[in-house]
């Protein structure tokens, strides 16, 4: 069975909170922290030993997802990468559903391409997001992103962060400041795809394992989530036609 944990939002901080809620509206959450009442955050997230657990095949890939995605992809290919490896990732209770394709640069950079599905108050919401991964020589991860800051970075990894940029420009300032490391401390290259999703990995694990110290994560109860699971199965039987 998955193991899955979820966000406990007592333990993030106002600063955090702000960046999450930038508006009048972050004064509901602080309260919450300060009166120390728990408020949800999605059904829970899945705790994979490595990303191959959520690898699908590229007929499984969601359609509206690759379509979104697909001139991402096209301008991956055109810059020496290797791939593309399909993923999904979705909370316990299927609210939250993230379609990902997953490239290998010859530097050894992992670069991901996101479509995200989310199901609220407001309705459903997608967006997309792209993500470049390398780990440097003393072990350091380095990270270009598009999107803004909301959770406090781990201790050994260092984030590049380009508002809103297209993944042209955001791996052309990754390869740059990468080669700026070169002297002192070098990304690995690619060498393999078995030490490709090790890197990976490592990098969800080490973040993953920075939430829990920090008390921000905390695990579900496995029977929590038996009882979870039966009750989206029961809801998926009764909407099939002619189901008791």
């Amino acid at each position: 069975m998955m193991r899955y944990f979820r966000l406990d939002s007592r333990k993030l901080s106002y600063a955090e909170y702000l960046r999450i809620a930038p508006s009048i509206n972050v004064i509901i959450p602080w309260g919450a922290k300060l009166l120390g009442i728990t408020m949800r955050f999605g059904s829970g997230m899945p705790a994979f030993d490595s990303i191959r657990e959520l690898e699908v095949h590229e007929s499984e890939f969601p359609a509206d997802a690759r379509a979104k995605l697909q001139p991402l992809l096209d301008r991956c290919l055109q810059s020496d990468c290797h791939g593309p490896r399909f993923y999904i990732y979705q909370t316990l209770e299927g609210e939250t559903c993230t379609a990902m394709i997953s490239l290998a640069h010859r530097t050894g950079a992992a670069i991901r391409l996101t479509h995200t599905t989310s199901m609220g108050p407001a309705g459903v919401k997608s967006k997309v997001n792209a993500f470049i991964l390398s780990q440097l020589r003393d072990g350091t991860y380095f990270v270009t992103s598009g999107i803004s800051q909301q959770f406090d970075t781990a201790p050994g990894i260092i984030i590049n962060r380009l508002l809103g940029a297209d993944v042209d420009k955001l791996l052309a300032s990754h390869l740059s400041k990468i080669e700026a490391f070169i002297p002192t401390n070098p990304a690995y290259g690619f060498e393999s795809w078995e030490a490709f999703d090790a890197m990976c990995d490592g990098y969800e694990k080490h973040s993953r394992d920075y939430g829990f110290q920090r008390g921000i994560y905390v695990w579900i109860n496995p029977d929590e989530i038996e009882k979870q699971q039966q009750t989206i199965d029961a809801v998926k039987a009764s909407a099939i036609p002619g189901a008791d």
